[in-house]
């Protein structure tokens, strides 16, 4: 239906922009190219867990969208 569609577009868009603000985000850390970023990116990086990295990874790959 074109009320379901809607529906499924908006919450993907939502979805999709979200995605898209992060991962520019981690780019931004990832390409620092100051003596001072790439320090401080390297510590933050190593002093994650495993386990955060893949709740982030969940959170991108794991979504409900509404049906069709």
């Amino acid at each position: 239906t074109v009320t379901g569609l809607r529906s499924y577009e908006a919450a993907r868009r939502k979805r999709a922009a979200q995605i898209v603000r992060r991962s520019y985000a981690a780019g931004r850390l990832a390409q620092s190219s100051s003596a001072l970023g790439t320090r401080a990116r390297d510590l933050l990086m190593g002093s994650l867990p495993d386990r955060l990295h893949g709740i982030q990874q969940r959170r991108i790959v794991d979504v409900e969208l509404p049906p069709l």
